[in-house]
């Protein structure tokens, strides 16, 4: 288990280095996400088209916004013009290439021998907000005419843009418009979102909603009217073959569509089956809980007077068997209540030194168990060599070494599992191990049903109805899981003793209701106060025996009975009432106290030089590739 243990500990280490590493970058990240993108296109007599591009971005320390386009010796691009439409500003044109370019100022240049750039300052470096520009420019040369038609083919985003967009409109309007609308037709590619339509002879219109970055839009539109003077002349027949290899793409976009829900379907059953599946084990586990616990026929105790094995028991077997007849992992001072039993064997003595509280050392162990051994070792450690320690180096020591602390409990744990399965009191639950290996299938199918969508980028319908589904998925797998961590349950021998360390704690806890007053007996109660304080309850216990023996209470008895017992006199005597030699002030300073002895062994617990975190960046026309196609909606 300690391997386990090491495994955990190191798998949390570093995610905890990860998120120290990661979080001042995740907290100064450039961030940009286009809410919507709108483009007003006019195509002009002599071939060139004038763009404006109306942007409504969210930024976060982006100081500056680029826009770059290619093929610039091909399309030269002029008339760069950029308003800030939040103050309705023109900002200033500095006609030369910045890293960072100042607030209210932009250039519009060539950067590289075919590149060309448009960038501006946000004021936004460090910090965000919701940004609206308009970017105007003209492009010339973009009409190629053929013998039977003129086209305009241009890649408005190709698959470097970085920024994702929610929504993309458009529209294309023709410097004057065709004698007959099926003489325009019109075809867009890349986003099989999207819809293109002729709104009239002169007017294309197209809309594209969650537009993934790294996705290219490109729009491709053919008029059999010569309409346009272009220098771009190509003496061949072509309408023919354009028109029968947008069909095919077309048919080829609708099967991989088709495709693509076939595989999305699939998923969403998978996803059903197991989420049934889920269901049907929640169901399953809860029924065979209360099996189990009808299998063990308890007494109907509700108080126990004795101490359960009284000369065998250990403080962390009444916590155990008491979490597992209660089905709950108590936080108790575990360390202490076996200091305490170990004071009352006669092994350490508590004892008060210079107004401080001491533990000595009194014999070797001779008898013991393994959990008690562990205990007494660590007090030996700490006090290294000496016969002595004071309580406040046991806690500095708990602080310094937290780790070996906690492997100091593992063992513990480990060895109270060992004594109970030796007692025939709990054995070792072979159902819980042969679940836990089956459910370890279905985090195989989780991790498939949400990982397959987002590798397939489906639309986000597809997503809302996937997480949604994952997220049951997981809080139900979880609920199985801690059903099937159980690796011990408990014997119909330990379900009678684990019956009698509830009646106990009950019987302590109520003892000022009860109506019986026996003769005192001192070396019972300090028993009692050593599992009170494993079961956390001793501060209840010490009430009630105030309430019971008030004589106890005051300072004449313990001048009477001064060395009868140290636990006792720090406890009840009042003289320490204000002093660090109280039994409060012990079972509360020890320092790895605050632990679960749990009965559950398996699970316990790209930015460029401005800034901008991705440019869109445009290309010409006329490059026929091949790339998925959205439908022309002819209405």
């Amino acid at each position: 288990m300690n391997g386990k243990k090491n495994v955990i500990i190191s798998a949390l280490v570093i995610v905890f280095i990860i998120a120290i590493i990661a979080l001042p970058k995740m907290m100064t990240a450039k961030t940009q996400k286009m809410n919507e993108l709108n483009y007003n296109i006019t195509l002009n007599e002599d071939s060139s088209m004038n763009v404006i591009e109306t942007w409504d971005v969210d930024i976060k320390n982006t100081g500056t916004l680029f826009r770059t386009f290619e093929d610039l010796t091909e399309y030269p691009i002029t008339n760069v013009e950029v308003i800030d439409l939040t103050t309705n500003d023109r900002l200033t044109n500095i006609n030369r290439s910045m890293e960072q370019v100042p607030e209210g100022q932009y250039y519009g240049l060539q950067t590289t021998y075919d590149t060309f750039e448009i960038a501006w300052g946000t004021g936004k470096s460090k910090s965000k907000g919701n940004m609206k520009y308009q970017i105007s420019y003209k492009v010339d040369n973009v009409i190629t005419s053929y013998n039977d038609c003129q086209e305009f083919y241009w890649k408005l985003l190709d698959s470097s843009n970085g920024i994702s967009c929610k929504k993309i409109t458009g529209n294309i309007k023709l410097y004057k418009p065709v004698s007959n609308i099926e003489n325009l037709k019109v075809w867009g590619h890349g986003a099989t979102n999207g819809t293109i339509r002729r709104a009239s002879n002169d007017t294309i219109e197209f809309d594209i909603k969650n537009f993934s970055a790294g996705t290219m839009l490109e729009i491709r539109s053919v008029v059999t009217e010569k309409i346009f003077n272009t220098t771009k002349i190509d003496n061949r027949n072509v309408l023919k073959d354009l028109v029968d290899e947008e069909e095919a793409w077309a048919e080829e976009t609708t099967s991989q569509i088709n495709q693509t829900n076939n595989i999305t379907i699939a998923i969403l059953v998978v996803e059903g089956i197991i989420l049934i599946y889920g269901i049907f084990r929640i169901i399953k586990y809860i029924s065979e809980a209360n099996e189990a616990s009808s299998r063990i026929n308890y007494k109907g105790l509700d108080y126990y007077r004795e101490i359960p094995r009284e000369n065998s028991s250990t403080p962390g077997e009444a916590v155990y068997l008491y979490n597992m007849f209660t089905g709950k992992d108590k936080k108790t001072s575990i360390i202490s209540a076996y200091i305490l039993n170990l004071c009352v064997e006669g092994y350490l003595e508590i004892y008060e030194k210079d107004s401080d509280m001491y533990l000595r050392i009194l014999k070797e162990p001779d008898n013991l168990k393994e959990d008690e051994k562990i205990v007494y070792e660590l007090i030996k450690q700490v006090a290294m060599g000496s016969n002595e320690i004071n309580i406040k180096d046991l806690n500095k020591f708990s602080k310094k070494n937290s780790r070996e602390c906690k492997e100091y409990i593992e063992v513990i744990i480990d060895n109270i599992e060992y004594n109970l399965k030796r007692e025939e009191l709990i054995e070792r639950n072979v159902e819980a191990l042969t679940r836990v290996r089956k459910e370890s299938i279905m985090y195989f199918g989780l991790f498939g049903s949400i990982i397959v969508p987002f590798m397939f980028q489906f639309t986000n319908l597809v997503l809302l109805a996937t997480i949604p589904i994952f997220i049951i998925e997981f809080l139900i797998l979880v609920k199985v899981r801690n059903n099937a961590n159980k690796l011990f349950k408990l014997t119909q021998s330990g379900g009678y003793e684990a019956e009698e360390w509830n009646g106990l704690r009950n019987y302590l806890q109520d003892y000022s209701l009860i109506d019986e007053k026996d003769v005192f007996d001192i070396k019972l109660w300090e028993k009692y106060l050593v599992f009170a304080t494993a079961l956390g309850i001793s501060k209840q216990v010490i009430n009630n025996l105030q309430s019971k023996y008030p004589d106890l209470f005051t300072e004449k008895y313990w001048d009477i009975n001064e060395n009868v017992n140290s636990i006792l006199n720090m406890a009840c005597n009042p003289m320490h009432l204000h002093n660090n030699y109280n039994f409060m002030s012990f079972t509360n300073g020890v320092g790895i106290n605050n632990i679960s002895i749990h009965t559950y062994t398996i699970t316990h617990t790209s930015t460029n030089s401005g800034g901008s975190g991705g440019s869109f960046s445009s290309g010409g026309g006329g490059r026929w590739w091949r790339w998925p196609e959205w439908e022309e909606d002819k209405t």
